[in-house]
C-alpha cells in the first residue's frame, strides 16, 4: 500500500513540517523516555522524587495513549 500526502504550501507549512518530522519528534520522545526510566530505575531517589519523575513518565505515556500513540512502537 501506498499513502501520497498532499499539502497546499505555503499555507500549510505547519502541517508538513509536522509529517516531515514526525519519525524525529517520536525518536526524542522515546529518548526522553528512556532518560526517566533511567532516573527511576539507577539512582538514589527520595520518594518524593521518585514519584514526581513516575508521574512525568506516566503523564507522557497517557498523552500518547490518549492519541492512540505508543512510544515503544
Amino acid at each position: 500500500m501506498k499513502v501520497i500526502l498532499e499539502f497546499d504550501l505555503p499555507e500549510e507549512e505547519s502541517e508538513f513540517r509536522a509529517a516531515i518530522n514526525g519519525k524525529n519528534l517520536k525518536s526524542i520522545t522515546y529518548d526522553y523516555d528512556e532518560k526517566l526510566r533511567r532516573i527511576i530505575k539507577y539512582n538514589d531517589l527520595s520518594d518524593d522524587e521518585y514519584q514526581t519523575y513516575q508521574k512525568c513518565r506516566d503523564m507522557l505515556r497517557e498523552m500518547f495513549y490518549e492519541e492512540n500513540l505508543f512510544i515503544d512502537e
